[in-house]
């Protein structure tokens, strides 16, 4: 591996740490201490950054991840669906502006 390689993952590294220890700073999650326990949802992470080199890390975590069968999605309420359904819409396709 070349060294602008190991330069450009020391850095993300670092990013992601402290972004990680913001979300522990503010209460979001705790740091495990011991061996996982049935009392809590563990969520795997990692990090997502954009192509362009300002841009700031993020965190990304799996809600879709399974244990046994069943994810946090699984388990979370369904709401209502917000987006205005477009089918039974009547409109004149002659006033769309295709670009």
């Amino acid at each position: 591996m070349d060294r602008a390689k190991v330069e450009e993952f020391s850095l993300i590294k670092e990013r992601y740490h402290e972004a990680i220890q913001a979300y522990i700073n503010e209460g979001y999650v705790s740091k495990l201490e011991k061996q996982p326990t049935d009392t809590g949802w563990y969520l795997p992470h990692h990090p997502v950054i954009a192509d362009c080199k300002n841009t700031k890390l993020r965190v990304v975590f799996d809600l879709a991840a399974k244990v046994d069968g069943v994810s946090l999605n699984d388990l979370l309420e369904k709401g209502p669906n917000l987006l205005n359904d477009l089918t039974g819409s009547s409109y004149d396709s002659a006033s769309l502006l295709w670009v």
